[in-house]
This record gives structure tokens, C-alpha cells and sequence, in this order.
């Protein structure tokens, strides 16, 4: 599982997820030829991550290589269900990282040319809260 290893803080309080513009440095594309766009704001898990990076790996024929631009930072805690009020703010439940909209997820390369590009990017939707769509760099040869 990805999540941050030295954080300041163990627990940190939810924030509001509209509004926030995205920076610069974080919707360019740096590495790969293809690269996957959030299209909305959410929240992404680590969960989220691997099932991701596993869809690219099975579709790609496991010979792509993979740049992360995103990396879990926060965690959210929450209680039992059936737990009383009082007694804190409740056990760490998962890493998560807040997507912004036109945020690049992630990127990757050496598609073969078997590979339906169509097919990869309806993968990717139907397992995240939020649309994605995924692109191909114009640069890159």
C-alpha cells in the first residue's frame, strides 16, 4: 500500500474540496507519452492507486513504465459505526490525496499498438469517484 511514511501530523481534519485551482507544476507532463487527467475534484485512496496502476500493468503487457504524480498524504480517521460519542476523534481509516480538477494523476509509456485505448480509459473511469480521461502527449516520440 503507497502512503507517506513521515507525516507532521497523525491526524488531520477534512478540508473543502472546491474551489482550489491547480499549480503549474502539476499539469504539465514530465515523463510518458500517455498520461491520465482528472476531469473533477475528489479524493483519491491508496486503494484507488493500485487498482489503477494494476489496470495499466494488465493492459499495457506489463512492459510500460509508470510515473506516479500523485502520492497519498493525508489520512482519514473515523469510528466504529455503533461507537459512542466522546472519547476522540477516532482510529486512521486510509490514506487518501485531494484531486483537483485538470490534475495529472499519473503517467506512462510504451503502449503496443494491440493495445484499445478506448477500452483502457473506460477501465480507469468505472474504478474512481471521479472523472478521469486519459491522453496521449503530442511531444513525445
Amino acid at each position: 500500500m503507497i502512503y507517506e511514511r513521515n507525516s507532521k501530523y497523525k491526524k488531520f481534519q477534512k478540508r473543502r474540496l472546491k474551489g482550489f485551482n491547480v499549480k503549474k507544476t502539476f499539469s504539465k507532463v514530465k515523463f510518458g507519452g500517455y498520461y491520465v487527467k482528472s476531469l473533477e475534484t475528489g479524493i483519491l485512496t491508496a486503494l484507488h492507486l493500485e487498482t489503477l496502476r494494476r489496470i495499466i500493468v494488465r493492459e499495457t503487457g506489463r512492459k510500460s513504465k509508470i510515473w506516479f504524480r500523485v502520492k497519498p498524504t493525508r489520512v482519514f480517521s473515523s469510528k466504529k459505526k455503533l461507537e459512542r460519542m466522546g472519547k476522540g476523534k477516532g482510529k486512521p481509516r486510509c490514506w487518501v490525496f485531494c484531486i483537483k480538477a485538470g490534475q495529472i494523476l499519473f503517467e506512462f509509456e510504451d503502449i503496443f499498438f494491440n493495445t484499445n485505448l478506448s477500452k483502457l480509459d473506460n477501465n480507469l473511469n468505472s474504478k474512481l469517484p471521479f472523472k478521469i480521461k486519459l491522453f496521449k502527449n503530442r511531444f513525445f516520440e
